[in-house]
Order: C-alpha cells, then structure tokens, then sequence
C-alpha cells in the first residue's frame, strides 16, 4: 500500500490494509482528514466547542442530508464529577441488584474496621455490629459510617466503597426540580436524592436503569463546588455541571471488541460516564445507533483508537453521517425496539437469554443499516 494513502488519513493512522479496511479508507479518509484538520483545534475540549458555539451553529445549520462531520462538531459534553468520597454522597437503591453486596458486605466492613482500630461496642450504643446493622435504620447505618470514617480514615472500608442503601420513593422527581435546586441543591426537608450515572460494569447497551442516587442537598453541593480542584484528600473535582440534569447519551469506556451505547436520563453523572448532548435536530438516539453499530466499533479500532478504552476525544472524532427523515425513521424504529427489550430485561418480563436472542436479530437489522448509510 503506498505511503500516501496513510498520509491521507486523519492523524496519519497505520491501518491494516484489509479490502474492508481499504474501501472505508477510500471512501473516508480524506474526507475525514479534512474535517478533523479544520474543525479539531475547535472542538477538541468542551471548553473549545464553548468558545467556538457561533462559528459552530453556523457549520451545523448548513449540513444536509448525505453530508458527513465529526461527531464533536454536532454534539457538547464530556466527563462529569468525582466526588472523590463516594460513601458520603452515593447511595444504591434497594430494588435493585446492587443493594444484596452491599447488605452482605457491610457486616465484614465493620468487623474488620472495630477489630482492626480496636473500637469496642460502646461506639455502636453497646451492640454488635450484626445487632447495629439489624436494629437500626438506614439513616442511622449511614450516619454512623460517615462518623467512623470521619474519625478514623476516608478509606477505613475501602476506597470508594458505599454503603447507603435508600428507597426508590426517596429519590426526587427530576421534572419538578428547579433551576435553583438543579443547580446549589435540594432543601433536605424535601426528597433530596437524584439519579446518578455512574457508568455501568455490566456493559448494558442501549438502556440502564441506574442503580445509583447522589444527595444532591444544599450543604452537599455546596462542599462539592466550593472545593472542586483543591489539593488534598477527599477533595471532589466537579466537572461540566451546565450538563446535569440534561438527556443525552453516553458509553462504556472499556472497549470489549464492540462498543456500547446507550441514552442517558436527566441525572448527575460521574467521571466514568462520558456524555454528550446533541446540539442539532438530530435526535441523541441517532448517535446510540451508530456507536452500537459493528460498523462504527471496526472504525474506531482502525481508524481511531485501538486500546481498550474508548475516550471522549476519540467519540469527537467519529465521521457522523447527517441521515434523510427516512433514514431517521428507519433508525427509530431500531432504537425504540432495541430499548424496548432492555426495559423488558430489566423489569424482569425476559430472561438475559431472552433478551439477547432478540438483540442479535435487531443488531443484525442495525449493521445492515448503518453500512446502506454509510455506503460500505
């Protein structure tokens, strides 16, 4: 393969010359490399893109349908907060899965926290920690962990490991938030946990019922903001927080193989949920398919990225098709049955087996699709 064709790929990537590999190169690669050596130094931090906004809004308003650009050019986001004490902030609901780890393991936590700082039962009222954990309320564990770990340590039960267990009717209604209380916090008088994406191990594509919530109270955010950036321990970094709250969409940042996207609800998100939000009528979904597509995954291995994680900047860079109201219908109907499934799943209607078997049919449906679209 000659030196040139290299030389005409964004980054001057050294792809493997497969047929494949070689027809998307001779139908993208100058075409992308032109865009990313335009648009890149504009859009390569959310802070650029900030900067950029006019000259932005009017490349998007002059993009038809057929016309390609990169995925940082039609969209804003990027990594959220880290708490950077997630024992403090974080709780599981307890409908979900999560909540029996972190019933089974706060027993041995405390166990091992009295035995090792020789802490005799006074500190637990004259209880064991089986009877403590037994006997007493939600709020009075958590209260009482927050005090050990006050007093002894930040990471006396692991790093980052929580312990809040709270009820689904605890967690506010994010459509009746105000601004206000989006933005400093919720008066703890009134229901104060929100949704918190906190990224998803399990690698769920296309839907997450997150099992998370944050205390998104006053006195909360208040520390959160005021101390964001400051050197020592236990000191959060709050980033990108115009985004809270917002629809939009987001991935695992592992990358097994094939890449997995999913919608992203009106919550606070943390570092490990890279999220973007869509900045023209092109709905967030759209770019859920595309991500989720083998298409887009084989793109990124060899045109972006090939490591094992899948960052933010390599996201903008993705060549994004603008698709006909046809086209968009088409990718919909994908979506909407897609997501369909994955609900179902998660309510427990379909076994995962079920539910893949279903998945497999929509995820043929959805690469056939994307390579029409894409003309591979």
């Amino acid at each position: 393969i000659a030196q040139k064709n290299y030389r005409e790929t964004q980054n001057s990537v050294l792809f493997k010359p497969t047929e494949y590999n070689i027809k998307i190169h001779n139908r993208y690669g100058k075409k992308v490399k032109d865009l990313y050596d335009q648009w890149w130094d504009k859009i390569e931090t959310s802070k650029k893109i900030t900067q950029n906004a006019a000259l932005l809004e009017e490349y998007r308003s002059s993009l038809k349908p057929g016309d390609v650009a990169l995925l940082g050019c039609l969209t804003e986001g990027g990594q959220g907060l880290a708490t950077a004490n997630n024992g403090k902030y974080i709780a599981i609901r307890k409908s979900t899965k999560w909540a029996a780890n972190i019933t089974n393991s706060r027993p041995k936590k405390l166990v091992e926290v009295m035995t090792r700082y020789k802490i005799s039962n006074n500190e637990l009222a004259g209880l064991s920690p089986i009877e403590f954990l037994t006997q007493r309320t939600e709020e009075e564990i958590a209260i009482k962990f927050d005090q050990l770990k006050e007093k002894y340590g930040r990471d006396i039960f692991g790093q980052g490991y929580i312990y809040r267990l709270i009820e689904d009717n605890e967690i506010a209604d994010v459509d009746t938030l105000t601004d206000d209380e989006k933005e400093n916090g919720i008066d703890t008088s009134k229901n104060y946990y929100v949704p918190y994406d906190k990224g998803d191990k399990d690698g769920n594509r296309w839907y997450l019922e997150t099992p998370f919530a944050i205390a998104w109270s006053k006195e909360n955010v208040q520390f959160l903001k005021t101390n964001s950036g400051k050197k020592g321990q236990g000191m959060p970094v709050v980033r990108n927080p115009q985004f809270y709250f917002r629809e939009g969409f987001c991935w695992i940042d592992v990358n097994s193989t094939f890449l997995k996207a999913r919608l992203k609800e009106k919550c606070v998100f943390d570092v490990l949920s890279m999220s973007l939000f869509t900045t023209l009528n092109l709905p967030d979904w759209y770019y859920v398919c595309l991500i989720n597509s083998h298409f887009i995954s084989l793109y990124v291995d060899n045109f972006i990225n090939n490591t094992s994680h899948f960052q933010i900047n390599d996201a903008r860079q993705l060549p994004i098709v603008i698709p006909s109201e046809q086209e968009l219908d088409i990718f919909h109907n994908i979506f909407i049955a897609a997501e369909e499934i994955k609900r179902q799943q998660f309510a427990s209607l379909l076994t995962s087996q079920e539910a893949d078997n279903f998945l497999i049919k929509i995820q043929n449906r959805l690469d056939k699709t994307v390579s029409e679209l894409y003309r591979i």
